[in-house]
């Protein structure tokens, strides 16, 4: 079961951080599970590594990373990318209209957890 590429991408990863550097050599296997999700997708650890990125690194490429988890359904992602458009009407205002209006209609939007999801563990 462990081979099915399904399984890395699929696998709730919400109470592990996502900071490889702050775990010690006691926990090489968690670091191992956590690289091992992010090479096969996992948008939840795609996720918690753009925001890092973005948010602490101040890398504009983590956009790219939220794009990608976005189209995957991921909602805090939506929600970010649709903040982002609006914020930098440049980029496409009409496109982040359509993220946030998505998630708006599919009611798949949560406030809390999508505000929550900023916390850096």
């Amino acid at each position: 079961m462990l081979n099915d590429p399904e399984v890395w991408r699929t696998v709730s990863v919400e109470k592990y951080r996502w900071h490889p550097e702050w775990y010690g050599f006691d926990q090489e296997k968690l670091v191992k599970f956590l690289q091992k999700c992010k090479e096969h997708n996992n948008p939840k650890i795609i996720y918690k590594e753009a925001v890092t990125q973005f948010f602490i690194f101040k890398d504009d490429e983590a956009v790219n990373n939220f794009r990608v988890v976005a189209k995957a359904g991921h909602m805090e992602s939506s929600y970010i990318i649709g903040l982002l458009g609006l914020v930098n009407p440049t980029k496409g205002e009409e496109d982040a209209m359509e993220w946030l209006c998505h998630l708006s209609k599919t009611k798949k939007i949560d406030m809390q957890s999508c505000r929550a999801s900023f916390l850096i563990d």
